[in-house]
Parts: structure tokens; sequence; C-alpha cells
């Protein structure tokens, strides 16, 4: 799974005071799905580098690209004032949390297959609204809560516990599902002071530093298939990373979100073509219950901040 964006998008989505710049929205999709794809070429060689790297290797092996691209970049884009956090704390929480997802995603496909590990990951909008009330203070109606229950049902139809199907790592996707949407939260609480570039700069640095001091005691010994796979999973995650960027700038989140579940396809045609993976009914009908859940999640949050938008302009 990718970045804040494991995202929600899997990928990183980034709210951002420069969000909505402009208005192109047919492009903007456009470009959520190229980075969708890029995620999940970078997904797939993810998978494959767990037959013979430890998690913690192929995630420190990805950061070496993130940091080497993103810091670069981001000076570049915004010079010296992309260091300038005005809420450095949450930085650093959202770095963690999306360390801990992409470790915890990237240890789901060592065990599962890549379209149920998907499928499971897409519960993050039930966290994001459940941490939104702890965190945030924020007020949720009886029809959120009602698609909470209806995405945890779906949950429970793909991981089928008390059954023969049921294997215990199915944890893993669901623990980095929450710390995606830890990622998430704190995302809102830095979106207003510091812009998308900060966010992925802190996220490269801090990712990349606490990463680096635990990876020799997972190591094992890299083969030249096993570098090129690294660099596919490298690059594309943070090629995906940056493109998406843009695509946020084009059209609001409450446009492209509901394009993050294109993934799934992307998922469960590579699980087919390299790993020979078929998904199941219940993976199937599982995943139709979860996105259904999420969808409407996201049409509330949506209905919501524009009430909100609307509240403000007028003065009340």
């Amino acid at each position: 799974m990718t970045d804040i964006s494991s995202e929600n998008l899997k990928p990183e989505i980034l709210s951002s005071p420069e969000a909505g710049a402009s208005d192109n929205p047919p492009k903007a999709i456009g470009i959520v799905l190229l980075a969708l794809f890029f995620f999940s070429c970078s997904d797939v060689a993810s998978k494959a580098l767990t037959l013979s790297l430890a998690p913690i290797q192929i995630i420190w092996m990805r950061y070496i690209f993130f940091v080497t691209l993103i810091v670069p970049l981001a000076l570049y884009m915004k010079g010296p004032s992309v260091f300038r956090a005005t809420r450095l704390n949450w930085q650093v929480v959202r770095a963690v949390a999306t360390l801990c997802s992409s470790l915890f995603f990237t240890t789901a496909f060592q065990f599962l297959p890549m379209a149920e590990t998907m499928a499971m990951s897409f519960v993050s909008p039930i966290f994001v609204t459940a941490l939104s009330i702890i965190l945030l203070g924020e007020i949720v109606g009886i029809r959120r809560w009602l698609a909470l229950i209806v995405g945890l049902a779906g949950v429970l139809i793909v991981i089928r516990p008390g059954t023969d199907a049921f294997q215990a790592a199915a944890i893993f996707p669901l623990l980095g599902a929450a710390c995606w949407a830890m990622g998430m939260i704190a995302t809102r609480k830095t979106s207003f002071g510091d812009d998308a570039w900060t966010a992925l700069t802190y996220s490269a640095i801090i990712g990349f530093i606490i990463i680096s001091m635990i990876a020799p005691f997972f190591w094992r010994s890299v083969t030249p298939y096993n570098m090129a796979l690294s660099s596919v999973v490298g690059i594309m995650s943070t090629l995906a990373q940056v493109v998406i960027l843009f695509a946020y700038r084009l059209a609001p989140a409450s446009v492209l979100a509901p394009f993050s579940y294109s993934q799934l396809i992307w998922a469960a045609i590579f699980g087919f073509i390299v790993f020979s993976e078929i998904p199941d009914r219940w993976t199937v009908i599982g995943a139709m219950v979860i996105v259904a859940s999420g969808l409407y999640i996201a049409n509330r949050e949506r209905r919501h901040a524009q009430e909100i938008r609307r509240k403000i302009l007028s003065g009340s």
C-alpha cells in the first residue's frame, strides 16, 4: 500500500491551501487514475519483493527514492520555506503514521492476495470518521454511524472470522488502514498552515530517518533483481504522489475521491497476471460493501463541508 496516500485515496491525499487553484475535473480525474496505476505498480513490485526481502527492508529502499526525489523537488518548487512547518508536532505524527501504514500493508502483501489486502485497506474512511470524533471533536450523525457499521460488516465478509478461510494476517491491512487514517487526521491538522510540499518533505525525511534505524536489524542479501524491483517501488510510488498532488490542484477531493476505488481493479488484474490470484466471491462482495460504505461517508463529509462553507460565506 502507499503513502498517505495508503492512503481515502491509497495514494497520499494531501489537503492544501493551494488545492483547487484551478478547475479542470476531467483532467484531474485522468491524472488521479494515472497516479493510482503507478501506485498499483509499486504495490505489485512490493509484493514480489516480499518473497525474498523483509518488509522493513523493502520500505527502507523505497524511502531512499522517496527522500532523494522529493526533497530536491520540493526545494525547487518552494525554496527553503518548505521546511517551515507551523505545526511540527503534527507533521511528525503524520510522517510516523504513514510510515507505519506502509509497513503494515507491505507485510500484508507477504501473506494475503492483493485484491483482499486492497479491499480491507479501504476501511480507512471508517477509521478517519472514528478518529475525527475523538481527536477533532466532530459530531457524527446516525446515518454516518450506520455507514460505519455497514463498512465493518464488509470487512467481516472479506476476512470471515471463525471459518477455514480466516487468516490472522488480515490484521495487517486493518492496522495499515488505521495508521493511514491517523495520517489523514494529522493532514487535516496541518493543512491550513503548511502546504502539501512541506508535508511531503517531512514525511520523506522523518520516515527515512526512522526506517534507517530499524532496517539493519532485518537485513537480507540483495540481488540485482531485488534492486530493480526496489527501483520500481520507489520511483512509481514517489511519482504517483507528485502526480496526485497536481490533480488535487485541478479539482476538489469530493470529485476525485470516488476514483480511488479503481485501485481495487488494478489489484485484481495485477494479482491475477503476476501471482495467479483469483478473488473469491466473498472478497468481491465484501469489497463492494466496503466501497459503498466509503462512498456514502465521503458524500456525507462533502455535504457537511459545503454546509460549513455556506455558513461562513453568509456570516451566520
